[in-house]
């Protein structure tokens, strides 16, 4: 079903990032896990959610097994049947540390793929699989949301997804990627005949991120440093 703005003209959505379920399975992660679980009801409980929107790190695959859906299933199940997409983040599909290998490279039991693959079966998903000439990347699609009017055939919001790279991927959204973006913003304003507003979401930050934050533009928590993508390609 498509997903549509309410009566009163609102679209709430809220956003989970770094999750990281599965992280430390033999000692401390269950605990955080099921704490993570824990907020995540109560968020929901007391905000009327339209979407949710997994923006990576869902999991901490270096010490899972092949048990790796397992734990996205209970990220799924907490949003208690709230239509969701999700993007993949450079620990989602990262290799076991017994590999000796970085966050980049491939060898996660189950990879970014197949971890798109069974998001996309899992209830109330609207996540797609990007196209096959962007692979690695993965994550790469657009979701409308349309006016309450079913008459109306012309989205209110566009909500674009991309892939920032980790787990047998460049940690960046390279020069490809933003091609396609442009280019199917081109389409689509052609195609409905206006410039649709849009919101973007990837995983990891853009350069211009920690520019702000140096120069105090930003407003909010900061908890930690920012680590942008490898390189600036320019989105």
């Amino acid at each position: 079903a498509r997903l549509r703005f309410n009566s009163d003209g609102s679209f709430r959505i809220i956003q989970l990032a770094d999750l990281h379920f599965g992280e430390a399975p033999d000692s401390w992660g269950p605990q955080q896990d099921a704490l993570s679980i824990k907020y995540i009801k109560t968020v929901m409980a007391a905000e009327t959610v339209d979407l949710a929107v997994l923006t990576g790190d869902q999991l901490s695959a270096a010490g899972i097994d092949t048990n790796a859906t397992d734990y996205w299933d209970m990220i799924v199940d907490t949003l208690q049947g709230t239509p969701h997409t999700a993007i993949l983040g450079n620990h989602d599909a990262e290799p076991p540390h017994a590999n000796g290998q970085n966050q980049s490279k491939p060898g996660a039991h189950t990879n970014r793929t197949q971890l798109m693959h069974h998001d996309m079966l899992t209830y109330s998903s609207h996540s797609q699989l990007g196209p096959a000439e962007l692979l690695p990347a993965v994550s790469i699609f657009v979701v409308d949301v349309w006016p309450e009017d079913p008459q109306v055939d012309v989205p209110e919001l566009q909500l674009v997804h991309l892939d920032s790279g980790g787990g047998g991927m460049e940690e960046e959204v390279y020069l490809q990627q933003i091609a396609w973006f442009n280019a199917t913003m081109r389409k689509r304003r052609e195609r409905f005949g206006r410039a649709v507003p849009a919101l973007v979401f990837v995983h990891i930050p853009l350069w211009e991120f920690e520019h702000a934050m140096q120069h105090d533009a930003c407003v909010g928590e900061q908890d930690e440093g920012v680590t942008p993508t490898v390189h600036n390609t320019g989105l």
